[in-house]
């Protein structure tokens, strides 16, 4: 095989792998994973649901306020479910809870900066699990797991146990809140950046790489005189 046929190959096995890029990555936004679909879609402009019915009108007013103006400042986006699912464990709730984030997709692309308040009551709408899921973004500029298992521990759960979760996740988001400073939102943009930067070098400088080394196999065994070349 001569040089110009080898370069023309690679060119072409370059261009196949970027169509195919284009192509999965137009069909996967065309045709988003539906995944596990256990919650219905969302409201437009809507972050709080409340399908146990233990919400006061004033807590969910305060929650939605709360939470419009969060994303109004930072961009990050947070939703309050309340449900009653008897079945859930501590871990299954967990889980569910980041399903929500996946099928809703509560976080801006990129900057991964969402959150998810999950509580799922037993019979009783009074016990049951609480669970906060945050995206790798929002847990390294904001909250890290301990902060928001802190929340849930002396915020939320006192508050569900004296019946009054509304008010519970309304002080809980206040203090998620406090934590989404100016500062830490600016970090958070600059990471950004610095990602999609290492993306942008690493991508092509992993091809060519790549093809540098097909290359240099092709000439060791181009030399080779026990390999024999189709004309």
């Amino acid at each position: 095989m001569s040089e110009s046929r080898l370069r023309w190959l690679l060119v072409t096995v370059v261009a196949a792998v970027f169509a195919a890029t284009f192509v999965v990555t137009a069909l996967v936004n065309l045709f988003p994973a539906s995944g596990d679909a256990r919650f219905p879609p969302p409201v437009s402009g809507q972050a709080v649901y409340d399908r146990a019915g233990v919400i006061s009108a004033e807590d969910h007013e305060a929650l939605e306020s709360e939470i419009d103006a969060i994303e109004a400042r930072s961009g990050a986006e947070l939703a309050v479910y309340v449900q009653v699912d008897p079945t859930l464990t501590e871990d299954a709730n967990l889980a569910a809870a980041h399903a929500l984030m996946d099928q809703w997709g509560v976080g801006r692309a990129g900057f991964d900066d969402g959150l998810v308040i999950l509580v799922s009551l037993d019979a009783d709408r009074v016990h049951g699990h609480v669970s906060l899921y945050a995206g790798s973004g929002f847990l390294r500029a904001y909250l890290s797991e301990g902060d928001l298992k802190s929340v849930i521990d002396q915020v939320i759960v006192p508050a569900a146990r004296q019946q009054q979760l509304g008010a519970g996740l309304v002080l809980a988001v206040q203090a998620i809140d406090a934590a989404i400073t100016p500062d830490a939102t600016a970090r958070l943009e600059l990471l950004r950046v610095v990602n999609a930067g290492l993306g942008l070098v690493g991508a092509p400088l992993a091809l060519l790489l790549t093809a540098g080394s097909a290359l240099w196999a092709w000439r060791r065994e181009g030399v080779d005189p026990h390999v024999l070349d189709s004309p």
